[in-house]
Parts: C-alpha cells; sequence; structure tokens
C-alpha cells in the first residue's frame, strides 16, 4: 500500500532573543513564582529596559500591558525605578464580561478575552505585551472543560507569531507544587514551548533565582540571578553552572543569620591564635574559648564548620592544623577565618 507524503513547511531558523537565553521574542512565555516573589517587578524591568530601546528607534513600537488594578502600583514603582521610556508603554484596560458557569459561557468568556488581545495587538502592533493577573481575568464558576483551554493558550501561541509579539504571563500557582490549578495550569504547561520560574535565593534577601524550566527548542536549565538595590532597581546576570544554586520556595529559609556569622568568624581567628599552627589538645582548646565567654554551643558549632582533623595521639586527642583555604568554590560552601567550612 502506498503511503503520500506531503513536504515539510513552517520551518524556523532557531530562536531570536531580547535577553539572549532569558527572554526570547515573538513566543508566549509563562513566568511562574509564588505571590510575592516578584514576578510584576521582573516583568516591568523588561518592559523599562525595551522602553528605552524603543526611545532610540526610528520607528518606536508600543510596550501593552493587561492587568488587574492590584498590581498597578507594583509595576508603576518598578517602571519609575527603572526610568522607563513610559511614552511607549500603554495600558489596556480589560473589562471581562459576568461571570461564566456553563461550558457554552466559559467558551464564550475566553474568545470575549482572545478577541480584545487579538485587537490590542491589531491597533497597536506592540513588541511585548505583558497580561497579569491572569487567574483573575479568567475565573470561572464550576469545571471548565480541556478543549476551552487548548483553544485559549493555541490561540495565544498563534498571536504571538502572527503579530511579532512576545506575551509574558505572570503565573502565581506553582509549576513545580504537588497541587496545580486545574486544567488551566495543565494544558497551559503543556502547550507554552518557554517556561521560567522565579524564587527566592537561599542565602541573600535581595536576590532572586530564575531558571528555564521548559524550552523546547534550546537549552534547558539555564540560570540567571535577579538582584534588588534599596531604591527597588533591578539587575539581571547570567551565571554559570558552578554557580547555580538550588531555589529556595520560601524567604524563611534565608541563612545565616549574621549575628552568628560573625561570633563564628571571632572564635575561628581565636582558635588560630591558640593553635599557632601545632597540634593541640580538644580539651585545652575548648576550656581556652569558654574562659573568653563564648559558649559551648557556639564553640562545638565553630569547630565543626572549620572542618579541624581530630586524631588520638598517644592516648590523647589532639586537634591537628589545616591547610589554609584561599577560595571556596564548592556550592554553599562559606569561608570562616581562613579555614574551610560547609556553610
Amino acid at each position: 500500500m502506498a503511503t503520500e507524503l506531503f513536504p515539510v513547511t513552517g520551518m524556523v531558523r532557531g530562536r531570536t532573543w531580547f535577553i539572549p537565553g532569558l527572554l526570547p521574542a515573538n513566543e508566549v512565555v509563562l513566568l511562574d513564582g509564588a505571590t510575592g516573589v516578584g514576578k510584576s517587578a521582573l516583568c516591568a524591568s523588561w518592559l523599562a529596559e525595551l522602553s528605552k530601546l524603543q526611545e532610540q528607534s526610528a520607528l518606536p513600537r508600543k510596550l501593552l500591558y493587561i492587568s488587574s488594578d492590584d498590581q498597578a502600583d507594583v509595576r508603576n514603582h518598578y517602571l519609575a525605578t527603572q526610568n522607563a521610556y513610559t511614552d511607549v508603554i500603554f495600558d489596556a484596560d480589560y473589562q471581562p464580561p459576568s461571570r461564566a458557569t456553563k461550558p457554552a459561557e466559559q467558551q464564550s468568556y475566553v474568545m470575549h478575552l482572545l478577541f480584545f488581545i487579538k485587537s490590542q495587538l491589531v491597533e497597536h502592533q506592540p513588541l511585548m505585551m505583558v497580561i497579569d493577573s491572569l487567574e483573575d481575568l479568567l475565573v470561572f464558576n464550576g469545571a471548565t472543560e480541556l478543549q476551552t483551554w487548548q483553544t485559549f493558550w493555541r490561540s495565544l501561541k498563534q498571536l504571538a507569531i502572527q503579530h511579532k509579539c512576545t506575551i509574558v504571563i505572570p503565573r502565581r500557582q506553582g509549576l513545580h507544587e504537588p497541587r496545580q490549578y486545574g486544567l488551566y495550569t495543565k494544558t497551559g504547561i503543556e502547550m507554552v514551548q518557554y517556561i521560567l520560574t522565579l524564587h527566592w535565593h537561599p542565602i541573600h534577601p535581595q536576590q532572586r533565582v530564575i531558571s528555564v524550566a521548559r524550552n523546547l527548542i534550546g537549552c534547558l536549565g539555564e540560570q540567571f540571578h535577579l538582584s534588588f538595590d534599596r531604591a527597588g532597581f533591578i539587575t539581571t546576570r547570567h551565571v554559570a553552572r558552578h554557580e547555580h544554586v538550588r531555589p529556595a520556595k520560601s524567604p524563611q529559609t534565608w541563612q545565616p543569620d549574621p549575628d552568628h556569622v560573625y561570633e563564628h568568624k571571632q572564635i575561628a581567628d581565636e582558635v588560630q591564635k591558640l593553635m599557632s599552627n601545632q597540634p593541640t589538645k580538644t580539651t585545652d582548646l575548648k576550656k581556652a574559648l569558654q574562659e573568653q565567654g563564648y559558649s559551648e554551643r557556639a564553640v562545638l558549632r565553630t569547630l565543626g564548620l572549620m572542618k579541624l582533623a581530630c586524631r588520638n595521639v598517644n592516648g590523647t586527642w589532639m586537634y591537628l592544623p589545616d591547610e589554609p583555604v584561599e577560595e571556596m568554590r564548592t556550592r554553599g560552601a562559606a569561608v570562616v577565618g581562613e579555614y574551610r567550612c560547609a556553610g
């Protein structure tokens, strides 16, 4: 039985980028992260940087926002701190219809939003559109059909390609959380080609970790570190593989406590002075440190962090001097005094 063959069409050469390896052009980008981690701030910083480029362009393109009123203040703050060129940034005011309950009404509800997005793309030809608080714009009373969400995500992808516009959608449900947000989340993850996750940095409160969680036509697992200064100015830095960190799910994991770190460094300095690069009895060293006012718990913790070798020499336990470490490259390591410690 003969099989009819058809030529391959629609082939694309690679991908173009606004930020290489992080923010692609002409695609739907899901930005996943917990509430309050900084998704809206990151989107505002992207729009601010693109607005500065449009200010210098002979044919500037607009940048559009579709968002709820709750996100407007946050967005405007970070646009101001990033010195955005606001003449090209506009709000697209979407007014959703009455809340849908039946499947037929829900399909119409989705098409209403899609028609609005398409009309904005046709009229303004934006370079980028940010749809913030999408969950608030598409809240249904009752279960939704799979086909409804498939239509939604498929249409968004087609609109991004047809109108050469990047559509960024911050999403707060949590890509890797055990509980997903129904078909809306599940279908979006399956159909969108590019997904970023935004988490807290495990050590530095002023930093966030951006990871490429899904990339069907490129590298996966790349990591960027996002930094906030006191004024709210945001900088983004791509990090090499050996600098990758394990993101934290909440800010409560920020460690270590600064007071403890300072005390450990003091004790480590005293240990170096007392040992003078010579083997020292464990009991004598601990007693000398406690006589200086350090607690037994702090002394034992610091000695453990310093990784000093402890051996039995002729029936007496001795701490042996270790080789000083100039720089630690191991992930999660720190330096106490001149000695290696597993932070």
